[in-house]
């Protein structure tokens, strides 16, 4: 029989007071800390009774060739051996243990796998990337900066998440995507680990350049939130660090500042760090490590490598539900305070935040690749969405009582985004969970409780969870469910900015579904009901838009990311009414009088969404153009309706210009749209979406390239 296990509790005195033998005051932040502006840091209390003697314990935290840490120290600060020998310096080695580096190429393999398997289409990957327009060996590698990527992820998994299930045409976040993944695919290789490990390069900074390249990185990066920068730099000053995560941060500090020597730094950094992995015992990978994976598949991403940042998010997240289900095992034990902020609860909502992120990454990846992943579903309910706003992020918290008060405004940047990102990763890996495919049904996600309204929005997204070859029905179960999701959202959220945001991608999800890919419409008052619906929400939206453009409620990285996610929706609502008006003018005569007058409303809705396009300022996302165009013949549309007597059978097909996808040198400006105004093109009759039953409608194929900004030579 094995004794009780002995209690523990916070200490009553904290970590100051204690080493001074001062009386504390035992406040969240005590008196004496608090006359002396310092960290007030409560240290767990130890095991009450008399201690039992014990053999000593060995660290599995370093595979080979690692010296043994400090007790108070997670590795060896500034210096690492030059070989995996060191067993004059003590260190047991057990060949048993498996490092990262190991884990990363059984990632590896497993990825080829499914790339080599059926996709979601039914078609390989090796047989649907091989197309005869390969690229050359030469060709420019597309390439994202850490900013835009977290821009790409908010608005591109709906795009592609819609284009699965909907038959309208849809004008893609940024052009030529598809070719971003072909032409990176073709050319990532698996990282090769270096075959010993270097000393490592952080000798060469003192204490005061990694401070300052630590405020240009938390300044700059959308995974800083990720981090504790309290607790960063209390580890560097207490030499205690992760030499692995530090030397990732500055490498990605070092890219920030954009000129040649820094970025031969960077790349000297992140190599050594890739090549530590294989010392790093897979047993022991802790929350740093955690950290420093998705921060390399973050990079990785961002250069188009795609092999190795599929590996880094698929391990990083593997990770992090591991230690959130250890820290949520512990979390009623764990009374460790800093500043009156419960470390535990900072270490989950950086484990949260890390989860959805690299979550969001492997969706991306796997909805253009094809990848069928029937974990995911499972692997959404087990994190808690991050914090909504600044006041609810505890790491913040942190930071401000610390006083590490120079890079705050930044980090409030990225947490509006963050939060959206997990929404619209939650819906779309549901989404895609239903797919037809020919493959088994998914598996049952994993029963958790929740409690909170955002909780709810899981237990909604799971009653879709089921396998009908039917795409119409699959797309109207979806649709009730994203509806209730919208109720949930309008009832509970009071952050009107925040609700606009979250909403936008919701409705842009709801008219694609309205239109099932490959599917006849059943033209019905619902429809046409559901469509207005949709219409009337961007319409109210857009003042909320414009005030956060003008008063700067939100960064201005922001402002521009939602203003994408708003036009991805205005061209929704465009297309859909289009599609209704393709349909041969036979089935007028079929429709009844409310169906008609539901088209009058739509059309008038039309009126008002084109008038939206006065302000050039706002609406100058490269779509524009071509939203605008459509918006304003179908405005023309209403004004020709209103002249034809009653008796729709007769009504004519509305007719478009040429519809063309343009070219790179010819994206628009505001100038060349207003003189493009005075030039009327020549008509020509619609082509109809839905035609033969053997052709498919048009889908976003990123026809246009990447401009030259975004890309590197190799």
């Amino acid at each position: 029989m094995h004794p009780a296990p002995a209690t523990t509790d916070r200490r009553r005195s904290c970590r100051f007071c204690r080493s001074r033998k001062l009386r504390c005051s035992g406040a969240s932040v005590c008196s004496a800390c608090k006359d002396r502006q310092i960290e007030c840091v409560y240290d767990q209390g130890g095991p009450k009774g008399r201690p039992r003697v014990s053999g000593a314990r060995t660290s599995g935290r370093l595979v080979a060739g690692q010296p043994r840490p400090e007790p108070a120290m997670k590795q060896a600060p500034w210096t690492s051996p030059s070989s995996p020998s060191s067993a004059a310096a003590g260190q047991p080695f057990s060949p048993r243990l498996k490092s990262v580096a190991d884990a990363l190429a059984e990632v590896t393999a497993e990825i080829q796998e499914k790339l080599q398997g059926p996709r979601v289409d039914g078609m390989p990957w090796s047989q649907a990337g091989s197309s005869s327009s390969s690229p050359p060996p030469r060709q420019r590698l597309a390439k994202l900066g850490c900013r835009d990527l977290i821009m790409v992820l908010t608005q591109d998994i709906v795009d592609a998440t819609a284009a699965r299930f909907s038959g309208l045409d849809c004008l893609s976040f940024f052009s030529n995507q598809s070719q971003f993944f072909r032409v990176n695919m073709a050319s990532s290789s698996p990282p090769e680990p270096s075959p010993t490990l270097e000393p490592a390069p952080l000798a060469a900074y003192n204490g005061y350049r990694i401070t300052q390249l630590l405020d240009v990185w938390f300044g700059a990066h959308p995974l800083s939130m990720s981090l504790s920068k309290t607790l960063l730099l209390r580890d560097i000053r207490s030499n205690s660090y992760d030499p692995l995560l530090l030397a990732v941060v500055l490498g990605g500090g070092l890219l920030e500042l954009e000129d040649t020597d820094t970025r031969v730094e960077s790349e000297k950094l992140l190599d050594w760090a890739s090549s530590r992995l294989q010392y790093i015992s897979t047993a022991a990978a802790d929350l740093s490590t955690a950290q420093a994976l998705s921060l390399l598949a973050w990079h990785e991403t961002c250069q188009g490598n795609i092999i190795q940042a599929m590996t880094y998010s698929v391990y990083a997240n593997r990770t992090v539900t591991r230690l959130t289900m250890d820290t949520l095992a512990r979390s009623s034990r764990d009374v460790r305070q800093i500043n009156g902020v419960d470390l535990v609860q900072i270490e989950l909502e950086m484990m949260h935040i890390l989860g959805w992120m690299t979550l969001a990454l492997m969706v991306w990846y796997f909805t253009h690749l094809g990848i069928v992943d029937d974990s995911l579903p499972a692997l959404a309910m087990m994190y808690e969405h991050p914090p909504m706003n600044k006041d609810a992020s505890l790491v913040l918290r942190l930071d401000k009582a610390a006083d590490n008060l120079s890079t705050l405004p930044h980090q409030w940047a990225w947490i509006q985004e963050i939060w959206t990102i997990s929404h619209i990763t939650s819906a779309a890996v549901h989404l895609n969970s239903i797919y037809p495919r020919p493959a088994n049904g998914p598996t049952s996600p994993i029963a958790h409780p929740h409690h909170s309204w955002q909780s709810q929005l899981h237990e909604q997204l799971r009653n879709i969870q089921l396998y009908k070859v039917d795409i119409g029905n699959l797309c109207n179960e979806a649709r009730a469910v994203l509806a209730r999701n919208v109720q949930i959202i309008e009832a509970n959220m009071e952050d009107q900015v925040a609700q606009t945001w979250i909403l936008t991608a919701y409705r842009t999800l709801l008219i694609h579904l309205l239109f099932p890919r490959m599917e006849t419409i059943a033209v019905t008052a619902e429809l046409v009901q559901n469509l207005a619906d949709c219409l009337a929400f961007f319409t109210r939206s857009f003042p909320i838009l414009v005030h956060i453009s003008t008063t700067h409620a939100l960064p201005q990285s922001s402002i521009q990311s939602c203003v994408r996610s708003y036009m991805a929706g205005l061209a929704a609502c465009g297309s859909a009414i289009d599609a209704l008006f393709l349909i041969s003018p036979k089935q007028y005569q079929c429709w009844e009088p409310d169906i008609l007058q539901g088209l009058a409303r739509l059309l008038e809705q039309a009126t008002k969404l084109d008038t939206l396009f006065a302000d050039d300022t706002l609406l100058t996302d490269w779509r524009w153009r071509n939203v605008q165009d459509r918006f304003h013949r179908l405005s023309k549309y209403k004004t020709e309706l209103e002249s034809v007597p009653p008796g729709w059978g007769d009504l004519p097909l509305p007719i478009r210009p040429a519809e063309r996808q343009p070219s790179s040198s010819s994206l628009p400006t505001a100038a060349a749209a207003v003189a493009a105004e005075s030039t009327e093109p020549t008509p020509t009759p619609i082509v109809p979406l839905y035609t033969a039953a053997n052709e498919l409608p048009y889908v976003p194929g990123y026809s246009i390239p990447i401009e030259p900004s975004t890309y590197e030579e190799t």
